[in-house]
């Protein structure tokens, strides 16, 4: 029943993501940093929950990491 609840984080997740890309699109260092820290904020809680224990559905930290050093670095380039 844990990973149905962990459905709707995802979700929020990707809102998140979504009203952050929307609302702040001429402020590209605040967006990035936005970004980075609630995808930060979503790899914390998907480590300290251990919601799903196998290979496949830990994919999705993978690419959320991946998906934050993309952004850092980005964000470095940009400054």
């Amino acid at each position: 029943m844990e990973g149905f609840y962990w459905e709707y984080i995802k979700l929020f997740k990707k809102a998140i993501l979504i009203f952050i890309l929307t609302n702040f699109e001429t402020e590209i260092a605040l967006k990035a940093s936005l970004l980075e820290l609630s995808l930060l904020m979503y790899q914390i809680s998907r480590i300290s929950l251990n919601i799903h224990q196998s290979k496949i559905n830990n994919l999705d930290l993978q690419s959320s990491l991946i998906c934050s050093i993309q952004i850092y670095s980005i964000n470095q380039i940009n400054l």
